[in-house]
């Protein structure tokens, strides 16, 4: 029972219309005054006469199932500015590579990860420079580990052009 029925209910034009009318509740209408806030240019799409007569003519629905929503866990990777950082971070330290390191990964970081996460490439890799010899393996590796390893190696190259 809704508190208006309740409220008309208990007034007195409520109890008089029930007792003339014994078993009846009251007709209820909500009236709205002002804008209507639905926006009328959707009345169509949302109109279930009309979905069904696109669906019979084309067989599609009127929604793009490539277009639907995807849902990823992006509970790691936090708010914009931190990624953004992280990923100008990782193309600068990549970018202070040797230029030949470089060429053999045609310029992207994500071909270097690709090779990093190979075990079979940890030879090739040491003499790259990417992995310290005696490395039984290359373990799988995140790109912070990368990006770790990349600064680590883009400071060893300034301490040697110092020297």
């Amino acid at each position: 029972m809704s508190l208006k029925y309740k409220k008309w209910a208990e007034s007195p034009e409520g109890k008089k219309w029930l007792k003339e009318n014994p078993g009846k509740k009251g007709d209820f209408k909500t009236y709205f005054t002002g804008e209507s806030l639905t926006r009328q240019e959707f009345k169509d799409d949302c109109d279930i006469n009309r979905i069904v007569d696109k669906y019979t003519r084309t067989g599609r629905l009127p929604y793009d199932a490539d277009n639907l929503g995807i849902y990823v866990d992006v509970s790691e990777v936090g708010d914009y500015q931190s990624a953004l950082a992280f990923v100008t971070n990782a193309k600068e330290s990549f970018n202070k590579l040797d230029v030949n390191v470089r060429k053999r990964f045609e310029n992207s970081p994500q071909k270097l990860l690709d090779f990093l996460k190979d075990p079979e490439n940890t030879d090739e890799a040491i003499k790259l420079g990417l992995a310290k010899d005696g490395s039984p393996k290359i373990p799988e590796t995140t790109l912070k580990d990368v990006v770790d390893a990349v600064k680590t190696i883009g400071k060893t190259e300034e301490a040697n052009d110092e020297k």
